[in-house]
């Protein structure tokens, strides 16, 4: 009788112990995001090589804290990223070269948010990816960036 009791209160404690582990909110889709390409014209960023940084919130607090424009996100960035918990892709692309269907973050879908940061010459581009769009198509112009859903 005792075996049958330690073997029922290991049993009850490894449940117990899974189901602490266990994070429901971690299986909720925040946004729909499910690809996203980048293109680069001949003449982008007055022809020369463009950083890119696409940065996933999941927290609302932090997302109210974030940059508006480009330029206060890269003075900023080092000091967010330790501050915050926030995932991020950073790549940098040269005149005419495409980026298609680059590869998400495991935990992207928990992202409240989806911003994108361009470092460019003139113009500091900012775009927040609407949580509902599935594929999302960004081009880099001489001076802008347009954003397109997939058809």
């Amino acid at each position: 009788m005792s075996r049958f009791l330690t073997l029922l209160f290991i049993a009850f404690s490894v449940l117990s112990l899974a189901a602490c582990a266990f994070n429901p909110m971690k299986l909720i889709a925040n946004n729909d995001l499910e690809s996203l390409s980048f293109t680069t014209l001949a003449n982008a960023n007055q022809s020369s090589a463009t950083a890119i940084d696409v940065v996933f919130i999941a927290d609302a607090d932090v997302i109210k804290q974030m940059p508006s424009n480009s330029g206060e996100w890269f003075n900023q960035k080092d000091k967010l990223l330790n501050q915050h918990s926030l995932g991020i892709i950073s790549i940098e692309m040269a005149p005419l070269t495409s980026l298609n269907h680059i590869k998400l973050p495991n935990d992207h879908a928990s992202a409240s948010a989806i911003f994108i940061y361009f470092n460019m010459l003139t113009e500091q581009p900012f775009i927040r990816i609407p949580t509902q769009d599935k594929c999302v198509n960004i081009t880099l112009n001489k001076q802008s960036v347009s954003y397109k859903t997939c058809d």
